[in-house]
């Protein structure tokens, strides 16, 4: 995807000159999928196979059992996971390209999930573009390679999982009866901005805070950590 001059571009192909051609070659799950309550799992998966012109019925039927859905029933019966995992396989039935997906593990079990991560792992591995919106960290660290934050409509900064994990930290109050050890704490790892301030520590922690949480538990002077 690249917008040039105000206009966006999908496969090189501007979005408003050929639709369709951009539709064929990308899978799409919005945050809420409802479609036609009276048809079943598999006549919602059939009904949206039709539309790609077919699919690979091996690959359709791996989906369902890797997500353990069962299509026999209507769309207005299954629960919010279940609703979840026909959006999932329809979006990834026809072996898109690009794939956009609006909380995609939202409503599934644990179990469900770690089959969808692999699914998308071989995707990746394939060659797909895969565009997730997600507010759970750790579903981003596992699944994405660059990350982009949106704040109000706008994006605030785009960067590697790495990067993202630096922003993660801890601002960390301990209170002393005596002397403050402030060289011990600003010697543990991920620690840094040590202020001593009479008989109060602040500093800030990036990563895990175990380490100082360890330290200040030793150190049988202190009278209250704060986070």
């Amino acid at each position: 995807i690249r917008p040039t001059s105000g206009v966006a571009r999908v496969f090189g192909i501007e979005s408003g000159a050929d639709p369709v051609a951009i539709h064929r070659r990308t899978g799409y799950l919005p945050g809420e999928f409802t479609l036609y309550d009276r048809l079943t799992g598999g006549q919602t998966l059939e009904y949206f196979a039709s539309l790609r012109g077919g699919v690979d019925r091996a690959y359709q039927t791996s989906l369902i059992e890797r997500f353990d859905l069962d299509p026999s029933r209507k769309f207005k019966e299954y629960s919010k996971g279940n609703k979840q995992k026909v959006g999932l396989v329809a979006a990834l039935q026809h072996r898109p390209e690009l794939l956009l997906l609006d909380e995609p593990t939202a409503g599934l079990d644990p179990l469900v999930q770690q089959s969808f991560f692999g699914v998308l792992q071989e995707a990746s591995a394939n060659g797909t573009t895969t565009f997730l919106s997600s507010h759970i960290l750790g579903e981003v660290e596992k699944t994405c390679e660059r990350v982009a934050i949106i704040r109000d409509g706008r994006l605030v900064k785009v960067d590697t999982v790495d990067a993202l994990r630096d922003l993660a930290h801890h601002q960390v109050e301990l209170r002393f009866v005596g002397e403050v050890p402030s060289a011990e704490f600003s010697a543990l790892p991920g620690v840094s901005d040590v202020v001593v301030d009479d008989h109060v520590l602040r500093l800030r922690v990036t990563g895990g805070i175990t380490p100082v949480v360890q330290a200040a538990q030793a150190d049988m002077t202190v009278r209250s950590p704060r986070r």
